[in-house]
């Protein structure tokens, strides 16, 4: 009996019980984000928030939004592509996978003139074809540059 106390303590931790009628539900206790302050520039598309919902220090590589954790960048795995996603490497030489991105790079802007835009086509690269990438300051689908 004396063994199972401790066990039974950290479940008790870890688990929080909620009755609600006749249901129980179980949720597991998210850690506390360390209070950190970045000493890095502002980073284009912000900092990497990780799995667990705190931010980091690490400048997000990702265009259009965190990444996806559950398919990891290199070492032979590639599971990224097939669901939709690009590996791309941080500043911190880390490799993730970034959402919703194409391979390649968009034409080069013209020089600074007004531009009036009306309805973007695009939000995200994955709203283009292949071969194309949501670019410019009007948000259309344009053709890559370098693949």
């Amino acid at each position: 009996m004396r063994q199972q106390f401790p066990i039974t303590l950290l479940v008790a931790i870890i688990f929080w019980a909620k009755s609600d009628d006749s249901n129980v539900k179980a949720e597991i206790l998210r850690p506390l984000c360390p209070l950190i302050r970045c000493l890095l520039p502002n980073c284009e598309n912000g900092y990497i928030v990780n799995q667990y919902g705190c931010t980091t220090c690490e400048c997000n590589p990702c265009k259009f939004g965190q990444p996806l954790f559950e398919y990891p960048c290199g070492q032979g795995q590639n599971s990224c592509v097939p669901n939709g996603g690009l590996c791309k490497v941080s500043n911190s030489d880390n490799a993730y996978c970034c959402p919703n991105e194409h391979p390649g790079c968009c034409p080069p802007i013209s020089s600074p003139r007004v531009v009036l835009c009306f309805k973007p086509n695009c939000q995200t690269d994955a709203q283009c074809g292949v071969g194309q990438k949501c670019c410019g300051p009007c948000l259309a689908c344009v053709n890559v540059t370098i693949s």
